[in-house]
């Protein structure tokens, strides 16, 4: 388990302490957490973003073969790359 699963594990299994130590580390996981989540929303937003233009290139192209080719060319650069640079 990822410490992101720990602090949402704990966040929601702890009851709200009354001593003013705990109370302060569950608040700072409570942060922790909610951070981590807003991080991982506005990566996701991206994603999807990239995704409704990507599609919307693709369907106005009007060849689609061509562009998957080079698709295909640049993934292929990029793995010898990766696998050369080793």
């Amino acid at each position: 388990m990822n410490e992101l699963s720990e602090l949402l594990v704990s966040s929601t299994t702890d009851t709200i302490s009354a001593q003013p130590i705990k109370l302060s580390e569950q608040l700072l996981d409570n942060a922790t957490v909610q951070s981590e989540l807003e991080r991982r929303k506005i990566i996701l937003d991206q994603l999807h973003s990239n995704i409704e233009t990507l599609k919307k290139i693709m369907n106005n192209s009007p060849d689609l073969d061509s562009i998957k080719g080079n698709y295909i060319d640049f993934r292929k650069r990029l793995l010898y790359l990766h696998f050369s640079s080793r």
